[in-house]
């Protein structure tokens, strides 16, 4: 995994594929990310990104990140 937190696992027309680190500060860079090199129509690439935001951002309370 890169210093950034975030790996690009695979990307292909159909399925984009990360692994993010748990943490607040890679949770607010999916955003952007998406942005880059999800193949999406605005709103739903918005939409993806902010639900795969909610989800890390989840799972980081979840396991009672500092």
């Amino acid at each position: 995994m890169l210093d950034d937190g975030i790996d690009v696992v695979s990307a292909n027309t159909r399925m984009d594929r990360i692994r993010a680190r748990c943490d607040f500060k890679t949770a607010d860079r999916v955003l952007p990310l998406l942005d880059e090199i999800a193949e999406l129509p605005g709103a739903r690439r918005s939409n993806v990104g902010m639900a795969f935001r909610e989800m890390l951002t989840n799972a980081i309370e979840t396991r009672g990140a500092p």
